[in-house]
């Protein structure tokens, strides 16, 4: 009866940026499902889901790095 996760995210070409997700945590898996059920609705032509930057948190960088990515690339700002 009540959201406990939401995704904010937009296609660009090829790839899906996710800008933020958030699951609530006493829901094991939640965070695991949303993602999953977002690759399952993507158009095909999707090659890549972008997870964008982790904050500087280790608990994202080991969440992130747990789906076993393609590559990471390091942001700059300049």
């Amino acid at each position: 009866g009540e959201a406990c996760a939401f995704l904010i995210g937009e296609k660009m070409n090829d790839q899906y940026l996710v800008h933020f997700a958030k699951a609530c945590r006493n829901v094991k898996g939640l965070n695991q499902y949303i993602y999953q059920a977002l690759a399952q609705t993507l158009d095909p032509k999707i090659k890549y889901m972008n997870m964008e930057q982790d904050l500087g948190s280790l608990r994202i960088r080991q969440a992130k790095h747990s789906y076993h990515p393609d590559r990471m690339i390091q942001k700059w700002r300049v």
